[in-house]
């Protein structure tokens, strides 16, 4: 994953029920989601951890805080309606990315099954 950009790339931790998330944004976009103990990549030293200066990052940071306690607290969440999720990968990434928004809250699925 290239997570080299020309943009100001933000990042934040959460503290989920299952364990502590980095979350990372560029400007309007939340670009990616990991578990910290399961970080594969080093965060790049233009990399700058978020603050309420960075109004665009911020606003994504409070929205992606928002919608993970509401999915944490049992909540049914669409998430390919929630237009602020733009990860960065490989084309093959992305279209699994975007087959893992449509499965249904609560529902299983192998990765077998959506190859």
């Amino acid at each position: 994953m290239n997570l080299i950009s020309n943009n100001p790339i933000y990042y934040s931790y959460y503290t989920s029920p299952i364990g502590k998330l980095l979350i990372v944004v560029e400007n309007d976009s939340l670009i990616l989601i990991n578990f910290e103990k399961e970080q594969t990549i080093e965060l790049p030293n233009h990399f700058q951890q978020v603050k309420t200066e960075n109004t665009e990052s911020w606003a994504v940071f409070c929205k992606t805080r928002e919608v993970l306690d509401r999915y944490f607290s049992g909540e049914a969440i669409d998430f390919s309606k929630l237009d602020f999720i733009q990860p960065k990968g490989t084309d093959f990434q992305r279209s699994v990315w975007k087959v893992l928004t449509q499965i249904p809250y609560g529902k299983t699925t192998s990765y077998g099954e959506i190859a």
